[in-house]
């Protein structure tokens, strides 16, 4: 069973040449099947928290600051992710050598977290999110 063991580690990738990405790698031993990606960002109030299942719903929300020229995801419920592998979660190209400070601020100020849910082949469970220094084990549902 250890031989199938998923471990996903994540890492910014903020070179300084107008990109930004969210990194999610599988570093274990087997493939990580994604269950389940949710985004959290506080809502304009600044009181609320708005969830999102998918990448696509977070960009609209985040997308209104123009001075961004892109905002992709490689990463998708339902999707594989094999052992020593990486998918970028948010890939982010700036207008111009100004709005990468401030989208960093727009993410600091908005971006709570995201919380991303996968198994194993035998269908052991896992999360990792945004602050987690390892992967954390989903007890089984009897």
């Amino acid at each position: 069973m250890a031989s199938s063991l998923p471990y996903l580690a994540q890492w910014v990738n903020y070179p300084g040449d107008g990109t930004f990405d969210y990194v999610i790698a599988n570093q274990g031993v087997g493939p990580a099947f994604i269950q389940e990606v949710f985004f959290e960002i506080l809502a304009p109030s600044g009181k609320d928290t708005l969830t999102f299942k998918n990448s696509d719903q977070l960009f609209r929300r985040l997308i209104k600051n123009k001075k961004l020229k892109s905002l992709t995801s490689t990463f998708r419920k339902g999707m594989l992710l094999p052992a020593n592998s990486s998918k970028t979660l948010i890939h982010v190209i700036f207008q111009d050598d100004d709005s990468d400070a401030s989208f960093m601020k727009t993410i600091q100020d908005t971006l709570l977290g995201y919380r991303i849910y996968y198994e194993d082949v035998y269908g052991n469970k896992w999360y990792i999110k945004n602050e987690s220094e390892s992967p954390v084990k989903v007890p089984m549902q009897h």
